[in-house]
């Protein structure tokens, strides 16, 4: 098969435009709200729709349609955030299908926790179990109202720009299992566990702290290295990037990289993970400036495809609040929606606490993965996935 005939972005069905907001005039509002064509920022056609909050606490746009979504599994927007102002005024971005015109019964999809999305686009999906059913709505109804609400920060005026509305776009689902500041117990219960299980991982390892007391060893990369595993950038000494000028943070991510290289462990010296998950906009630019391939904060949600900004991939972390029950659900969600799941681990230990995890409930969920069949890839193979179709099949002869 050609290379370009093959899933680019880990989209394996591109599905179908059902909404390209090329025509305001087929919009109408509710609540305190304006909208315009917004002919600077669209993915599809000429333009996008800008929906601005004036003032109330909701506001919706809604268009008449006529359309069944019987049978279909997945949804697709676009949306544009041109601030981190706008994106932290914004609470709730909200879909509702309604098969009558005063909404008195609907699907509802909803997302929250918008902090972690990124300045500019973002693919906001979702899978039709996600919605909700108000009212006694029914998908073997045809739909006649399609809304999107916005809900906002008291006293904040957010704008985003809505594109690109898509149904039925599969993509292919992946793990990238992730380790943290390299503990010991990476290499002594992980790496001990997963190799014999032909999983392979990414260790972020913070380069002044190789061979210090509890930390990993030299000799341990490389072992883990030599196995395919990825040994990625997580600084030099852990420095929290949101408090260091954009030189600052290029002079800690190129110590790393420079550290990472010097001992052979060249495949992921460019692919970073944020100390405490923060960064700014000076982190960012330093990234680009630095030719850094991805980056990874701590924002607990999934990766959908396609992925905007390889500079804020998030996680789902294993720490002590989280049971194994809620872990394994992690791993269901993703084979279901298709998404990219970075799972984080930190120390494996015994009795856990903090950002900590159970050795036996890591051991149970490593043995989850491969019951369930979810592709594991390390950080260097999901990102040269994005466009190589050798690294879709795995594993890989990664010597």
């Amino acid at each position: 098969m050609p290379r370009l005939s093959l899933p680019q972005d880990y989209i394996k069905n591109q599905g179908n435009l059902i909404e390209d907001f090329e025509t305001l005039s087929e919009w109408s509002t509710t609540g305190a709200v304006a909208i315009s064509s917004d002919t600077n920022h669209f993915k599809t056609g000429t333009q996008s729709i800008c929906f601005t909050h004036t003032s109330a606490s909701w506001g919706a746009m809604t268009k008449t349609i006529s359309r069944s979504f019987l049978g279909t599994r997945f949804f697709h927007v676009w949306v544009y955030i041109p601030t981190y102002q706008d994106r932290d005024g914004i609470v709730q971005v909200v879909l509702r299908l309604s098969s009558v015109s005063n909404f008195s019964k609907y699907m509802q999809m909803l997302w929250s926790g918008l902090s972690n999305l990124s300045i500019g686009w973002n693919c906001l999906g979702c899978h039709r179990d996600d919605f909700t059913n108000t009212g006694g709505e029914s998908w073997a109804n045809t739909m006649i109202r399609m809304r999107f609400e916005l809900v906002r920060q008291t006293g904040a005026a957010p704008q985003l720009s809505f594109d690109s509305f898509y149904i039925d776009m599969e993509t292919l689902p992946r793990c990238v299992i992730m380790f943290d500041d390299g503990y010991s117990s990476t290499y002594n219960v992980a790496y001990n566990y997963m190799q014999p299980r032909g999983l392979k991982g990414t260790v972020y390892m913070i380069s002044d702290w190789i061979g210090t007391s509890g930390k990993l060893t030299q000799e341990n990369l490389n072992t883990m290295y030599n196995a395919g595993w990825a040994i990625a950038n997580h600084t030099s000494d852990h420095s929290n990037l949101s408090l260091l000028t954009q030189e600052q943070v290029q002079e800690k991510l190129i110590a790393c990289r420079d550290a990472l290289n010097t001992l052979g462990f060249t495949r992921s010296s460019r692919h970073v993970a944020y100390p405490y998950g923060a960064y700014s906009s000076e982190a960012l630019a330093a990234m680009s400036a630095c030719g850094m391939l991805t980056g990874r904060d701590t924002a607990s949600t999934y990766n959908f495809p396609p992925v905007e900004d390889l500079h804020l991939l998030h996680v789902k972390s294993c720490q002590a609040s989280v049971s194994l029950s809620t872990a394994k659900q992690w791993i269901d969600y993703t084979l279901k929606s298709g998404s990219t799941l970075c799972l984080l681990f930190h120390d494996l230990v015994e009795s856990p606490s903090g950002v900590n995890w159970a050795i036996s409930d890591f051991q149970a969920l490593i043995d989850y993965i491969i019951a369930r069949r979810l592709k594991c890839v390390t950080i260097d193979e999901w990102y040269e996935g994005l466009t190589n179709p050798r690294y879709r099949s795995v594993p890989l002869d990664r010597g």
